[in-house]
């Protein structure tokens, strides 16, 4: 039986690019509060302390969350969550 002791990587494929898709994340720069949940952080200053401490990431898990909700009433318990996450240090 022979081994294999160096195999040569496959040829790169020519002509096959990903276009970006809209479920992407959205670059830091690019982040934006929704409106709601941004008055909600403004009304709440121990909230919007803890939130503008968090790292890029877990704003953006926020903003998603937020923006994912269909109804209104599931964005407003959302946003009530994340705050109550927020101000009890867990949104970390």
């Amino acid at each position: 039986m022979k081994f294999r002791t160096h195999v040569e990587p496959p040829e790169p494929m020519k002509g096959l690019e990903v276009p970006p898709t809209a479920s992407a994340p959205a670059p830091a720069a690019l982040l934006v509060e929704p409106e709601d949940f941004a008055r909600a952080l403004d009304a709440d200053p121990a909230a919007r302390d803890a939130y503008d401490r968090l790292p890029q990431g877990r704003k953006r898990q926020h903003v998603l969350a937020i923006d994912s909700a269909k109804k209104p009433e599931t964005r407003l318990r959302r946003i009530e969550n994340a705050l109550a996450e927020l101000r009890d240090g867990a949104g970390r």
